[in-house]
């Protein structure tokens, strides 16, 4: 047999040892091709010294006692793990609602902007123009250019306001 095939085989017969330990039923190999591998560690060093290096860690982990955790340690856990998962609910519940919601806010947010924009972009009818007192006519510039003569008074202020209210209210 190939070396390279062998060190594979190795692998496959460490993993097997470990399988039928751990009393799952895999299927057994070959025994012609354990003889043939068994038949190649005896002439070949450097796969015998492989198989050691591969079997080393499982030889010593057989050595040392099994570790056993005390009682709360599990109760501990199983709480932990309970809590974990109720927050994880509760998060995961937040998060549905908000992708569901947040395509309806969009939607909301996008109408009333464009009502916002329509009615912006319309002239109001309500709104009175005040134009109208931004720019003085010829007539009531000569007007007060002749008001402008006499003495600013109480009375001819409150007649120039009546005048300007009383022409409007026509």
């Amino acid at each position: 047999m190939d070396c390279i095939i062998v060190q594979q085989k190795l692998v496959d017969r460490l993993d097997y040892e470990i399988d039928t330990e751990m009393e799952r039923s895999p299927s057994t190999p070959p025994p012609e091709e354990e003889a043939l591998i068994n038949k190649h560690l005896s002439e070949c060093a450097a796969c015998r010294r492989e198989y050691r290096l591969l079997s080393f860690a499982r030889a010593a982990a057989s050595a040392e006692p099994q570790v056993t955790a005390p009682a709360w340690f599990y109760q501990r856990l199983n709480i932990r793990i309970q809590d974990e998962s109720q927050s994880r609910a509760g998060r995961q519940a937040v998060w549905k609602l908000a992708y569901r919601m947040i395509p309806a806010l969009a939607g909301i947010t996008l109408i009333l902007a464009s009502i916002f924009v329509w009615q912006e972009a319309q002239p109001s009818m309500t709104t009175p123009q005040n134009y109208d007192y931004v720019f003085v006519t010829d007539d009531v510039a000569q007007r007060m250019l002749a008001g402008d003569q006499d003495d600013i008074t109480y009375e001819s202020v409150l007649a120039a306001l009546a005048e300007r209210h009383g022409s409007d209210i026509k």
